[in-house]
């Protein structure tokens, strides 16, 4: 079962003559609601009565809820790696520390597997969970691409992502693309440079030294000469696995802004990515569209 390094401090629940922790009127209510919130999301994934009973108690058996001091914030029936048997996945947090990142866990329960719990002190474990997966390096085994959004703005909003591989049983965590790794946003530069022709943009990247050139509505009249106005913010959001000239490939895209700033989105640049079997990653290709709905 999972480990109590992986779940915190058990609460103030008494103990028993035999000497067992019971839980106390505060954990059983949350248990209470921990299991209200699951049959409400088995029921969209489409479980029966049998079905999600039988998959709670798995839960309840591994103890990832610590006995009632976590509560159930996402659950995720898919069958990830394609072998024909639905994997789980479960999001808990501390309800005690609403917002605060890194006070949770996201189990992966793989075929017959233990579960795995990834943990991260930087990211949000509070809202629901975003997770697509893919052969993305062509080795036979899954990746698995999970995000989360957190309480930042701007942009596309404060979305966080994260790559595992799962082979061989195990479970390890693989870097984003990203044009650098100081800061937890993975990210390709882009370049917004309004043209001269007016409601005409260009999305330069120098990682690819690429252009892409896409019409946005102007928020100023556009100078005499091409000049960069804006670029990207807030790093990868929609991020998925697709299919690829016969793989795997990881889609991203990024929020771009004009010379209005942040708020002025003019449009969102899509990279595609693909690995080799050694896990060196390259960007294949670059597209920009007008910004034309609510992100």
């Amino acid at each position: 079962g999972a480990t109590k390094e992986n779940q915190g401090e058990m609460g103030d629940g008494t103990r028993d003559a035999g000497g067992e922790a019971s839980p106390n009127a505060k954990q059983q209510t949350q248990m209470q609601e921990n299991e209200e919130i699951f049959v409400h999301l088995a029921q969209e994934a489409g479980l029966e009565p049998g079905e999600w009973e039988s998959r709670f108690q798995r839960l309840c058996q591994d103890d990832i809820f610590a006995g009632g001091d976590l509560e159930l914030v996402d659950f995720i029936l898919e069958d990830l790696d394609e072998n024909g048997q639905e994997d789980m996945v479960a999001m808990v947090q501390n309800p005690g520390t609403l917002f605060e990142y890194g006070t949770g866990c996201l189990y992966f329960y793989m075929n017959e597997d233990a579960p795995y719990c990834f943990q991260d002190e930087e990211f949000p474990f509070f809202f629901r969970v975003d997770l697509s997966s893919g052969d993305l390096d062509g080795d036979g085994n899954v990746e698995i691409v999970f995000g989360a959004q957190g309480t930042g703005n701007g942009g596309a909003g404060d979305w966080h992502h994260r790559l595992l591989k799962y082979k061989d049983h195990t479970i390890e965590q693989m870097e984003l693309p990203s044009d650098s790794y100081e800061t937890q946003e993975r990210e390709i530069g882009i370049q917004v440079i309004q043209e001269t022709k007016k409601d005409t943009y260009r999305a330069y990247c120098p990682t690819l030294d690429e252009s892409v050139t896409f019409t946005s509505e102007n928020r100023m009249k556009p100078e005499k000469q091409a000049m960069q106005v804006g670029g990207n913010c807030r790093g990868f959001y929609q991020v998925e696995c697709v299919e690829y000239e016969g793989g795997g490939a990881l889609q991203a895209a990024e929020y771009l802004f004009g010379e209005g700033g942040i708020v002025h989105g003019v449009g969102a640049a899509w990279f595609l990515f693909t690995w080799d079997q050694e896990g060196e990653w390259r960007t294949n290709r670059i597209t920009a569209y007008r910004m034309t709905r609510t992100l």
